[in-house]
């Protein structure tokens, strides 16, 4: 398959205009806060593809939400996630 040189120029200035959502992204998902590096819908949409329900997602976010407050500002991932994507 050869791609189109006008789809590769396209890809890599839209790769360099996201980089300052790539960067603020990756330092909420380094200091645990994963549920806020994206939209509410793109995080509810994420929770429904790994087949969580409403009640586990609202429960994701208040547990996240607690952290954050108890740590000043910083949460931590929730295992319950990473044991749903194993």
């Amino acid at each position: 398959m050869i791609l189109d040189p006008r789809q590769v120029e396209l890809t890599t200035l839209r790769f360099a205009e996201r980089e300052p959502q790539r960067t603020r992204n990756q330092r909420l998902i380094r200091e645990g806060r994963l549920l806020e590096a994206d939209s509410p819908e793109r995080v509810e949409m994420f929770l429904a593809r790994r087949a969580f329900t409403t009640a586990d997602g609202e429960s994701l976010l208040r547990d996240a939400e607690h952290r954050a407050g108890a740590q000043g500002g910083k949460g931590r991932s929730d295992d319950r996630v990473a044991i749903r994507l194993a």
